[in-house]
């Protein structure tokens, strides 16, 4: 109650949560930025300018600032495999300027609507006054009494599910903090399943990078819209990822849903490009 934002409104949708809701937002938003330029007709690229506007401003009005640095890192990573698509096409003059102009602009917008936007620059403040905020001061006691649990059984870990760290995490917790989760996928996956889980996660998401941005070069050889999307994809990951640092947005099946449609959308590419080429080989 003694909050600045005590009396602002947050929504939530049908998720109960406005941090879930800019979670499951973050999809919509990348396969969004993929279809305005995927879609190669007026009225569908309409359709999708509106679906950007309309999923960005509903995640500026959860509040959720784990949302916002999300959206931060979809939009870095689409910025950047936006630039090495169309860089064979470009002039010279674009080929060596597009890529800082366009940071500058996307830094020049960050700082305009911190100025300008009062709930934006309070959120934004909120972050780095450390414990002095109710919500930070809650992650970090969670935190410290998770990576306790972690150093307790470092390899496999407790175990997966939430039964398991109900179990287990008030042996850890400090007084007055309990906890559903571990309020960060990273430390969720290494207190659930340890050094050995964390590990295959972390070569998961390497794979799906590293195959995502080789089929994004095949896709762009030949011109290909799939590649488009598998940008959107992977900027939509990138932003989850992100956001997943502060939030265990992953453990509910809205959001997991959509976190799985967008490792499909690069697993199913890769399987087509795969099954493709061995049929090329076998008519040679």
């Amino acid at each position: 109650p003694t909050s600045e934002l005590a009396q602002s409104t947050r929504v939530y949708s049908f998720l109960g949560n406005p941090n879930l809701l800019a979670a499951y937002l973050l999809p919509m938003t990348g396969l969004s930025l993929g279809a305005l330029f995927a879609w190669r007709l007026w009225l569908p690229k309409a359709l999708a300018a509106t679906l950007v506007i309309v999923n960005l401003l509903c995640l500026f009005f959860t509040q959720s600032r784990g949302g916002w640095i999300g959206f931060v890192g979809l939009l870095g990573v689409f910025t950047g495999l936006s630039y090495y698509w169309w860089y064979p096409k470009m002039p010279r003059f674009w080929q060596r300027w597009l890529l800082p102009i366009a940071l500058g602009i996307g830094s020049a917008g960050i700082i305009a609507a911190f100025v300008a936007v009062e709930p934006i620059r309070m959120r934004v403040m909120s972050i780095f006054v450390g414990r002095e905020d109710s919500s930070n001061n809650f992650r970090i006691n969670v935190w410290e009494g998770v990576k306790a649990m972690i150093r307790a059984r470092p390899i496999i870990g407790i175990g997966p599910g939430n039964e398991a760290f109900n179990q287990i995490y008030p042996l850890f917790m400090r007084p007055k903090y309990s906890a559903l989760s571990a309020y960060s996928i990273y430390l969720e996956i290494l207190v659930e399943t340890g050094i050995i889980g964390f590990t295959c996660m972390i070569w998961l998401l390497f794979l799906t990078f590293t195959k995502g941005c080789q089929l994004i070069h095949a896709c762009r050889q030949r011109s290909a819209p799939e590649g488009l999307w598998i940008m959107g994809a992977l900027a939509a990951i990138a932003g989850l990822l992100t956001h997943g640092a502060v939030d265990t947005v992953w453990y509910r099946p809205p959001v997991s849903t959509l976190w799985w449609l967008l490792m499909a959308i690069i697993a199913g590419q890769w399987a087509s490009a795969y099954n493709q080429e061995r049929d090329n080989l076998g008519h040679s």
